[in-house]
């Protein structure tokens, strides 16, 4: 086809020059395919929207399983620490750890002990803390302050047979009360950690706030939560709260213990 036939023959081509029966399949192939694609657009925006919706509900599912879920677990612990609070085992734990611990902050810290104790925490503990990044200034910032817990920590800690596994020492074999009274109790105490997955157990005292007994046998051990180096510590907050209520019933839930009053204006923590 030469030049001069082009623009004749783009002529005939437009829509205006088709003929009737072509130019209605055209506009019917049109309204088709415009039909097709809304209806395509409706059915994928419902198809997005379900979808949403069925995640949402499967969202607000699992957030209603999970918070049944801690809601019974914490329900649970509730139950297992008033349980823990009026048994006469621990009445009586409580009662004598108090006098064993009185007795022996009677009994003077030698220069040996102390210099065992504080070498301790200077060699082993601070560096722990300082490896942390969560050491204070200085290593005596954390050092006990009262004689018994110096006799304790040196017994139960810095003496220590297997330091990895503080808890499983019974008697520190120094023939003091609280260590009868230790043995005596630190198993069934033990146990009661291990079945039900705590952290820990404490026996504190409601008069002096000291932490007369610990199973894992941390640093807190034998320390007052009133004035000493742990008194802006998780468990003591949670102590004074405890004092602080009227009610036999309550229990406290803060980030890391719990604790409910026990016998006679004591404290119980299990510590999760």
């Amino acid at each position: 086809m030469s030049g001069d036939d082009e623009p004749a023959y783009e002529e005939m081509v437009k829509f205006t020059h088709w003929r009737l029966r072509y130019k209605l399949l055209f506009i019917l192939l049109l309204l088709g395919v415009a039909a097709s694609a809304v209806t395509g657009s409706i059915a994928y925006i419902k198809h997005l929207h379900s979808l949403e919706h069925n995640v949402l509900n499967q969202l607000t599912t699992l957030r209603r399983a999970k918070a049944f879920q801690i809601e019974s677990y914490y329900q649970t612990i509730r139950n297992h620490v008033l349980t823990l609070s009026e048994d006469r085992m621990f009445i009586d734990a409580m009662r004598e750890f108090r006098e064993a611990y009185n007795r022996l902050n009677e009994v003077p810290v030698t220069a040996e002990l102390r210099r065992a104790v504080v070498e301790d925490y200077r060699s082993q503990f601070y560096p722990q803390m300082q490896a942390l990044q969560l050491a204070r200034p200085r290593f005596e910032d954390y050092l006990p302050v009262t004689p018994a817990a110096f006799h304790l920590q040196y017994g139960y800690i810095v003496h220590n047979p297997v330091p990895s596994h503080r808890r499983e020492i019974e008697d520190a074999g120094d023939g003091s009360d609280y260590s009868r009274v230790h043995a005596k109790y630190h198993h069934a105490f033990q146990r009661i950690v291990e079945t039900f997955g705590y952290y820990d157990l404490y026996l504190i005292d409601h008069d002096t706030q000291r932490a007369l007994y610990d199973v894992n046998k941390d640093r807190d051990l034998g320390t007052s939560l009133r004035a000493g180096p742990y008194r802006e510590s998780d468990l003591a907050k949670v102590a004074r709260q405890c004092l602080a209520s009227d009610n036999a019933d309550d229990v406290f839930f803060p980030i890391s213990n719990l604790t409910k009053p026990i016998g006679e204006n004591q404290l119980s923590g299990p510590q999760l």
